[in-house]
């Protein structure tokens, strides 16, 4: 990374995760958002029991070709490790905090374009958006 003239920062990039990634401009059907507590995972006290219905839909969206995001309150790390645990953090683009505020201008409206599905559907099967900004 340079500014101005001046190397700040060198680095080497020894492996890329998501192979999409490497391709500037992957094609892929739907962004989706998975959250983990009471989705990939029930609690119990400490104890964590797997949804496995959830974890094939999401290996199910991840081999149709869906964009797959992992957030959770608990934060980043915790999506990650939950994820991870289950067998399927290679189906997550990145793992993501939820976020506690959002800026854009669509206000209200942010979400009127989406399909929520509970997990307690047997498969989750988004439709696919047309966004007229792609």
């Amino acid at each position: 990374m340079a500014k101005g003239g001046t190397n700040i920062a060198v680095g080497t990039i020894t492996e890329i995760f998501y192979k999409a990634m490497a391709n500037s401009m992957p094609k892929r059907e739907s962004v989706i958002f998975v959250d983990v507590d009471d989705t990939l995972i029930r609690s119990f006290g400490k104890k964590q029991i797997p949804i496995p219905t959830t974890i094939q839909d999401v290996r199910d969206l991840f081999n149709a070709g869906h964009l797959l995001y992992c957030w959770s309150r608990g934060g980043a790390q915790y999506s990650r490790d939950v994820a991870t645990a289950l067998g399927i953090s290679d189906c997550f683009v990145c793992f993501l905090p939820k976020p506690d505020v959002v800026v854009d201008d669509r206000l209200e409206r942010l979400l009127d374009h989406c399909e929520f599905v509970h997990p307690n559907n047997a498969v989750m099967k988004p439709q696919s958006t047309h966004n007229p900004m792609d």
